[in-house]
Parts: structure tokens; C-alpha cells; sequence
């Protein structure tokens, strides 16, 4: 039985994605979360089972995932103190270190993941990192779990700041070009649909040929002497694009680092 704590945006991504890849079923989630309106729009499509509490959805789980919010973590975690040493925890509790769950909850296998919110269609990234305790088994559940997901890697867990940055918020960045890009051609007299599409399209295309060519290559080549597109890519290196992603990018890693203090 997976319980999930925490019916949230990616807690309830998590379990949407599971179904529809059909790698569990319904009936082997087991679901808590204080606000039973969190999972409202979830049980009235999905017959899934809920718990009472925290301690109930513990005792009848093998494998306890943690969805709270990282500041809901205290009262989550007292709750399940006296969890058996048999029972695997995943959290996705962003900047909450394996070590301090192993110190809430006692050696006990912990594992920590940082997936995005490309899971809920299943084209997600998943980072994950092992406790102190946990077991080549439990890797390979956990790493099992989240590849119907999308894909699935392995990382040390001093990384995991730098990964949520990149990688957890990562869908975010490629969300807002495509509000930029969206925003403009419908200022320029396109209709909303067509604009939406043109921006999700142009995502789709990027995304698919980075498969086979690295990204910068490709830019290269449809960047043409004196074109169209020399001509944007000019502006947005001359307005210091790459700086200021990379502020970016270090302010949401020193975020991550604050959650876990």
C-alpha cells in the first residue's frame, strides 16, 4: 500500500500521474491530508481510500510519502513518530535533509525526491538521494515508483538544493517564456488561441529535438546570419540574459537552503 500525506499540487500530480500510467491502482493508495477538501476533486474521480489520520494511513502502508508543505513538517512528523523500522518514508519536502527525518522519525530507510511537476503527465524529472538507512531495495522501489513518472535519476544529496533549483522549478521558467511569448502576439493582434498554441507548440518542437541534439547546437543552426532570430538572441545577450538566470537560479538554491534550516 503507498500512503500519501499531503493531497496538494504535486501530492495530487503524484497520484494522477500513477493512475493514468496504471503502474498502481485506486485501490492501492491510501490518502490523508488535513483539509479532506485538498483531495475533493481527486476521490470524485478516483476511488481511492483515505485514512482517518496520520497514524492509521502509517500502520496499513509500506511505503509512507511525505506531500506536506515543508513548514507543516513538525506536526506531520510527530505524528508519525513510532513509525516501524519496516515502513520506507519518501519525502519531496523541499530542503528537508534525509538526516533530519532519520532524527524525527529513528533509523528508519529514508529517501528524498525532488520531482517537478512534469509527473503529472508523465514526463517528468525525479532526483532522488538514500538516507543513512536505506537499502538497495528500497532504491529500487523508490527509482521504480517514480519512472512511470518520467524519467528518474540518482544524486547526492548535497546536490538537492541545486536540483530543486533547476530542476524542481525548472517547469516554471519555461511556463513564463511561454506567458511572455503568448502575451506579445496576442498585443499583436493574434487571437488568444492561436497565441497559446504558438508558445505551446514551439516548447513541444524545442523539448523533442533536444533529444538527439544538445541545445545549444540547435540554436546555432536556426540562428542564421543577420536573420530574424540573431537579431532577438542579440538583444536578450546584450540585456544580460544569461546573468541574470543565473541570479535566478542561485536565489531559488539559497531558498531551498533557508527551508531546511
Amino acid at each position: 500500500m503507498l500512503g500519501i500525506i499531503g493531497a496538494g499540487k504535486m501530492g495530487s500530480a503524484i497520484i494522477t500521474g500513477l493512475l493514468k500510467s496504471k503502474a498502481i491502482t485506486a485501490g492501492e493508495i491510501l490518502l490523508y491530508d488535513r483539509d479532506p477538501r485538498q483531495y475533493a476533486s481527486l476521490t470524485s474521480v478516483y476511488p481511492l481510500k483515505t485514512a482517518r489520520n496520520i497514524p492509521e494511513l502509517v500502520s496499513l502502508s509500506d511505503i509512507c510519502l511525505l506531500a506536506v508543505k515543508p513548514q507543516d513538517k513538525e506536526n506531520v512528523l510527530k505524528e508519525m513518530s513510532g513509525i516501524g523500522k519496516r515502513k520506507l518514508v519518501v519525502s519531496i519536502l523541499a530542503g528537508i535533509p534525509t538526516g533530519y527525518l532519520e532524527q524525527k522519525l529513528g533509523k528508519i530507510p529514508v529517501v528524498r525526491v525532488m520531482p517537478n511537476i512534469g509527473i503529472k503527465v508523465g514526463a517528468g524529472m525525479s532526483f532522488y538521494s538514500p538516507g543513512r538507512f536505506t537499502r538497495p531495495a528500497d532504491l529500487k522501489k523508490v527509482a521504480r515508483l517514480f519512472a512511470n513518472l518520467g524519467e528518474v535519476s540518482v544524486i547526492a544529496e548535497e546536490k538537492m538544493d541545486l536540483v530543486t533549483a533547476l530542476s524542481g522549478s525548472g517547469p516554471a521558467y519555461f511556463f513564463l517564456l511561454m506567458e511572455i511569448l503568448a502575451e506579445y502576439a496576442q498585443k499583436s493582434g493574434i487571437s488568444k488561441n492561436d497565441s497559446a498554441k504558438m508558445a505551446r507548440q514551439s516548447a513541444l518542437a524545442s523539448a523533442l529535438l533536444t533529444k538527439s541534439e544538445p541545445a545549444g547546437q540547435l540554436r546555432a543552426a536556426v540562428t542564421s546570419k543577420s536573420g530574424t532570430t540573431e537579431a532577438a538572441i542579440l538583444v536578450l545577450e546584450k540585456a544580460g540574459i544569461r546573468k541574470m538566470f543565473g541570479s535566478a537560479l542561485k536565489a531559488a538554491r539559497n531558498r531551498a537552503r533557508e527551508l531546511s534550516l
